[in-house]
């Protein structure tokens, strides 16, 4: 996911989350909000549901390896798809990447990883070339965000500060 703000990009990956997981869908396959499995996921709680945040400092290889990896072999726990979320995946090191990168091209049924940066061209050529790519309207300056962004951030923020930008 692509363009908009950070907390656009957010808010669309914990959707897309949800719309792969939700118990309830409506007729064209979007997603209650309020079931446990979409509340899980909007507060970053569900067990299948790993998120590696670059929003501060850069994504390392131990937490590729250590968080991420192990778990893919594994059929998801209470989910239909696990997701991994890679919130500002420009910050991956290189390491890192490429470690995520033997994962994304062999991936195991089940598993689906969600990768957020403010343009794609910030990534690793490999990476893209192993995703979709979702592009959100980029903010016009002085602009404020569309509603739906900042009621996900709302969210966020109430259930679990450490992740949630201010």
């Amino acid at each position: 996911i692509e363009g908009g703000c950070c907390s656009e990009r957010i808010a669309a990956a914990l959707l897309w989350a949800c719309m792969l997981n939700c118990l309830e869908k409506d007729q064209k396959g979007m997603p209650c909000l309020v079931c446990h499995s979409c509340q899980r996921f909007i507060q970053v709680v569900h067990r299948d549901f790993f998120v590696l945040d670059g929003r501060e400092e850069s994504i390392k290889i131990a937490e590729v390896r250590e968080q991420v990896r192990p778990v893919l072999g594994e059929p998801p726990r209470e989910a239909e798809k696990r997701v991994v979320l890679l919130a500002e995946a420009q910050s991956l090191g290189e390491a890192a990447a490429n470690a995520l990168l033997k994962s994304m091209e062999e991936p195991r049924p089940h598993n689906a990883f969600i990768l957020t940066a403010p343009q794609r061209e910030r990534l690793l050529p490999t990476l893209v070339s192993r995703s979709w790519i979702l592009t959100l309207p980029w903010p016009l300056p002085g602009k404020s965000t569309g509603p739906w962004a900042a009621t996900g951030q709302e969210q966020m923020q109430k259930n679990n500060p450490d992740f949630a930008e201010q």
